[in-house]
């Protein structure tokens, strides 16, 4: 397994860093996927465009990788345009998803997953999903997160 982190660092040379730039993200599942990688996990939400020749590169990426792609999800209702983005970004991508579930505490430590609200369309949380591509046939993760200490 690799954990390549977006840094504000690995983002240098570009011209913002947030939202990511979706033709470096596109950039990287291209090289991950040509690595030979089994699955690739983007713990990221997509919930608006951006510039359109990057976001047709990320959308051509995820559909073109032969690895298996998770994307994360975040439901929340209050926004609906976003939401309605957000899962029509995930539709057409082809990826499977998964609920972004780790809550971060005051202290910035994440001990603990969050649960997907009961009307959630996206049940299992990201890591549950992406651990799934890949053989994993367990139970839902536990709510507690004790190695993150």
């Amino acid at each position: 397994m690799a954990i390549i982190p977006v840094t504000e660092d690995s983002l240098i040379g570009l011209p913002y860093i947030l939202p990511i730039n979706r033709g470096y993200l596109a950039d990287l599942v291209t090289s991950v996927d040509r690595a030979g990688a089994r699955a690739i996990g983007l713990y990221f939400y997509f919930a608006r465009d951006t510039e359109q020749p990057h976001d047709c590169k990320l959308a051509d990426a995820l559909q073109s990788a032969k690895a298996k792609v998770v994307l994360g999800v975040f439901e929340d209702n209050s926004r609906p345009a976003q939401l309605a983005y957000q899962l029509q970004f995930i539709a057409k991508s082809g990826a499977r998803a998964g609920y972004i579930d780790l809550m971060p505490e005051s202290d910035h430590v994440v001990r603990y997953r969050a649960r997907a609200a009961s009307h959630a369309r996206y049940q299992e949380g990201f890591s549950t999903v992406l651990a799934r591509t890949v053989g994993w046939t367990g139970t839902t993760s536990p709510d507690r997160i004790s190695w993150l200490l």
